[in-house]
Parts: C-alpha cells; structure tokens; sequence
C-alpha cells in the first residue's frame, strides 16, 4: 500500500503462512531434538566427574528446549486447526467461538517462539481482521484463551528443582551411572516432589499435576498429543 488506501485482511496470505509456519516449527524441532542428545551425553559426563552443580545447571536448559518442543507440537496442531476451518475465519466478522483458543494461541506464542517469522505474519492479518484491541487481549491473555499447556511450557519460568533431580537421575539411568539425588549439589530433603506422573527415564519432562485442568476453557481444543513425540 503507498498510503491512499487502508490496508485489509488478505484471505490468500493465512493458507501458505500457517503451512510454512508449520515447516519452520518442525525444523526447530527436529535441531532441538538432535541438540538434547548432544547435552544429554554431555551432562553425563559432568555427573561422571562429580561436576553435580555443573550438571543441574546444564540440565535445566535442556528441560527448556524439551519444553519448547512439545509446546511447538501444540501450537503445530493449532496452525493445522486454523488451516482446515480458514473458509469459517474469511466469512466471521468476529472471532469465531471455536477459533478463539487456536488463534489466541498462535498470537500469545509469537513473541515467545524462536524467529517464527510467518507467526508475526498470521497476527498482522488478524489484526486486520478483527482489529489491533483484539490482537492485544490475545497478546496478554487478559481472557484466558490460551491454551494453558502452550502457557506453561512456553513460560519463563526456572524448571522445578525436584524435576531437574528426576531428570538427571534418568540420565543417570540411561548411562548407567552410580548416582543418586543424594549425591547432588541439592540435598534430596530439600526437594518437594511437583509430579504426580510416571517418570519415563529422563526421556520426557514430567508435568505438575495442574497442568492437565482446563476448567476455564469452554471453547473447543484440537486433540492432544503425546507429551513428547520426539521420544
């Protein structure tokens, strides 16, 4: 536009951002995977050599990028969403109910996500289609819409420190190493245990408990996958 005119919802730009988006997210994927393995092995050596502290540390970014992968395969899921109801979204004037958690959903992630450039893209378009204040509750989720496992994974917060002692026990596992949270920099007393759900060796990052209510979500959510497809 050279500024005569007010620009509009583009229609045909939804359809290839939300398939490329989807591209670029399984490429993250698939490098943050291949990149756990690395650190994985790594950690393993710290704990070889007693370099417990070194190893927490190092295990708590690791927990961050497993995070970061399975929040990806949510918002993945949410993009295919939007792609197979888009003829819905082109014909409402508003948000379409059983839109609003997708699309909130990929507005909320796109500042949190890593360089998803077609994500900034969708929010632009939706903008133009129900207007900036729209985009901005989404934003900051001021009415809850966002899926709250997206949320959570997707949060800034520092892992658990029970679940960064069960991470690194599976690790230990995996290499067959003689160790123990009590043999960590954090005395095992000092640990709170955070989750209810079966450990898998180290493999998937475990969850609280109250990562599984959705009491405030009234509107339909795709299915749900696996914790961690990757595994």
């Amino acid at each position: 536009m050279f500024g005569w005119g007010k620009e509009s919802y583009d229609k045909n730009k939804m359809k290839p951002a939300l398939k490329m988006a989807v591209t670029r997210m399984k490429m993250q994927q698939g490098k943050k995977t291949n990149a756990i393995k690395v650190q994985r092995a790594e950690i393993a050596g710290l704990m070889r050599d007693e370099k417990n502290e070194s190893a927490r540390i190092k295990v708590e970014q690791v927990m961050r990028d497993e995070y970061y992968i399975e929040a990806l395969e949510l918002v993945i899921l949410f993009c295919d969403l939007v792609s197979s109801r888009l003829q819905l979204l082109n014909e409402s004037r508003s948000c379409p109910p059983d839109l609003k958690e997708a699309l909130s959903t990929l507005i909320w992630a796109c500042p949190r996500t890593d360089n998803i450039t077609e994500l900034i893209a969708i929010r632009k378009q939706l903008s133009l289609k129900f207007g900036q204040q729209w985009v901005d509750i989404a934003s900051d989720n001021s009415e809850r819409a966002v899926n709250q496992r997206v949320a959570d994974k997707l949060s800034v917060m520092v892992p658990d420190p029970y679940l960064c002692m069960q991470y690194l026990e599976g690790i230990a596992k995996e290499y067959d190493l003689d160790w123990e949270m009590a043999s960590s920099a954090i005395a095992k007393s000092d640990l709170v245990p955070a989750s209810s759900g079966v450990w898998d060796n180290g493999r998937s990052v475990p969850e609280h408990p109250h990562h599984h209510h959705h009491h405030h979500h009234h509107h339909e959510a795709p299915p749900i996958p696996p914790p961690c497809p990757h595994c």
